[in-house]
């Protein structure tokens, strides 16, 4: 285990992500206070041969603030569900979060279940709701409000009048019911002056009950679009800004920046926005409290949920908030001191650089990529990835020439400073045979795959004794493997993938012409959740192909 520092870890509620050498998240948890959860682990508080192991597992951590507890319940089990952590054992059990399914059959139903069902037009699910936040008592508030009328269950109605109670329990279960507080207070009043003291106390418990459910119920948003939320703190000649990723309603990652104030405010994050999308996906909606002249449809609300992930999200952009502008001006620093080491080494000003790497297994679907900086920080618009053509040669020396001549084939104005090669001599020197008039050297790895040398112009190997530039180095080559071992991965699973997707249970020829039109490719089917696949077919046909996956 690393040294983990959790000085600045705050005392309030939210997730907290253990995360291994390799940035792997390895196990997620919940906490009421996650500084005192947090530092139960590593003072060894947490006793089981399971828990030992994961503490010495650990080697980062990250947390996302969160306004209640429930809402650190709801995070904890996305975040999950997403990225299934080898040392999560607890929490992935649907049991252990009960939904309330409304189904309008010959009359309405309300009742518990652990696992939503094939969903059919007239059976809502709603949840899932953590273990001591009152479903049972929400699933009672809403039964008296529709099962029942002057405390008696309600017999001899016809279709239509159910339809209506249908519809009145989803509006009070998705919190849109409108004046359902002053009928509750009207009931009590009523109770209380026919002294049913002990009806009206129930109708108080329920409407306690109702404020504290909408108070609660931030993380979760109706809205099943793909929504980005910024939260933007401004200190000094910096900006924090805080990124929340919510995906059919739910809160699924978060990611923060801290970004220097260039003109002004306003520019510095349109400018920021602008750029952070040029690399990746556009959501439907931005959320925020700046205008922006931007091609992505944004809202600045200003009550309602919206309004409080937007305030959710400038608390995660204060949370220790010097601390990351340190860190920020320290990287900068860093990474200055890296370029000027290396500039002294081939003796040229850089600015620009590339680093190549190669992947295959056992010489199948070779691929090579190449991973582009400016200043310092990765330019992941500029990244490249080739697929190759297997030779008799050695593999990896030829994978380089292979990946060397397609990229300055078709990015000819993209001419680097400095050419970097993931690799020992061999992979150094051929690629000097195709890289005119641009330095290139070689950065090579000690028997624990760790950076350990440079390989210079003249073919010394160097020993990288300056720790920043070693980080900077090892940075790099980190993303440039992680880069090409995905790549390669992607390609091995299209290819496994083209000739298997038929064989499952309702999947036939033009079902598969139907995914791959809408998903692109096979490795976004395999990806893809049951929500997702269930947008192209048949919930059914979902499970199938979810569960062929799985047990693949």
């Amino acid at each position: 285990m690393n040294k983990i520092n959790l000085d600045n870890v705050p005392k309030k509620s939210g997730i907290y992500l253990w995360k291994d050498k390799f940035d792997n998240i390895i196990y997620v948890g919940k906490a009421k206070n996650l500084k005192l959860r947090m530092n139960q682990y590593l003072r060894g508080m947490m006793n089981s041969y399971k828990t030992s192991n994961l503490v010495s597992n650990i080697f980062s951590y990250e947390y996302i603030i969160t306004p209640t507890e429930k809402e650190a319940l709801l995070l904890e089990k996305n975040y999950i569900n997403k990225y299934n952590p080898k040392f999560n054992i607890l929490l992935v059990d649907d049991k252990k979060y009960p939904y309330i399914e409304v189904s309008l059959k010959e009359k309405l139903e309300i009742k518990h279940c652990f696992s939503i069902k094939k969903k059919t037009k007239n059976t809502t699910y709603f949840g899932p709701y953590p273990a001591g936040f009152g479903a049972k008592k929400l699933k009672d508030l809403v039964s008296r409000f529709t099962l029942y009328e002057k405390g008696l269950l309600i017999k001899n109605k016809n279709q239509k009048f159910w339809k209506k109670q249908y519809i009145k329990a989803c509006k009070i279960l998705s919190n849109t019911q409108k004046g359902l507080v002053n009928e509750i207070k009207n009931k009590i009043q009523e109770a209380s002056n026919n002294m049913k003291y002990e009806l009206a106390d129930e109708y108080n418990k329920s409407l306690i009950h109702l404020i504290e459910n909408k108070e609660k119920q931030v993380i979760e948003l109706n809205d099943k679009k793909n929504i980005d939320v910024f939260g933007v703190v401004k200190k000094y000649d910096k900006l924090s800004i805080n990124i929340l990723f919510f995906r059919y309603g739910f809160l699924l990652s978060k990611k923060d920046y801290i970004v220097n104030i260039v003109n002004n405010e306003d520019d510095s994050i349109q400018e920021f926005i602008e750029k952070y999308y040029w690399i990746n996906k556009k959501p439907d909606l931005i959320i925020l409290e700046n205008k922006l002249t931007i091609d992505i449809d944004t809202e600045i609300p200003q009550k309602g949920k919206k309004f409080k992930i937007l305030k959710m999200a400038k608390e995660n952009a204060l949370d220790n908030l010097d601390l990351k502008i340190q860190a920020h001006k320290r990287k900068e620093e860093q990474i200055e001191e890296s370029i000027k080491y290396l500039e002294k080494i081939v003796n040229k000003k850089i600015n620009h650089i590339l680093m190549i790497d190669n992947s295959n297994t056992n010489n199948y679907e070779p691929v090579s990529v190449i991973v582009s900086y400016r200043n310092g920080v990765k330019q992941t618009s500029e990244y490249r990835k080739y697929k190759l053509t297997i030779k008799n040669r050695q593999a990896d020396v030829e994978y380089i020439k292979q990946g060397i001549i397609k990229y300055f084939k078709n990015n000819i104005n993209a001419i680097p400073d400095l050419f970097i090669v993931d690799g020992g001599l061999a992979q150094v020197n051929e690629a000097r045979k195709w890289i005119n008039n641009i330095p290139v050297i070689g950065i090579s790895k000690d028997q624990n795959h760790k950076t350990k040398n440079i390989i210079d112009l003249n073919n010394n190997i160097i020993p990288i004794e300056n720790s920043y530039l070693l980080i900077f180095l090892s940075n790099i080559q980190i993303e440039v493997d992680k880069y090409a071992k995905n790549y390669h991965s992607n390609i091995r699973l299209k290819s496994s993938l083209q000739n298997s997707l038929t064989l499952i249970n309702g999947v036939g020829p033009f079902i598969e012409k139907k995914l791959i039109k809408y998903f692109k490719n096979y490795a976004s089917i395999y990806n893809a959740s049951i929500e997702e696949l269930e947008k192209v077919v048949s919930h059914k046909i979902a499970l199938n192909i979810k569960d062929y996956f799985n047990k693949r």
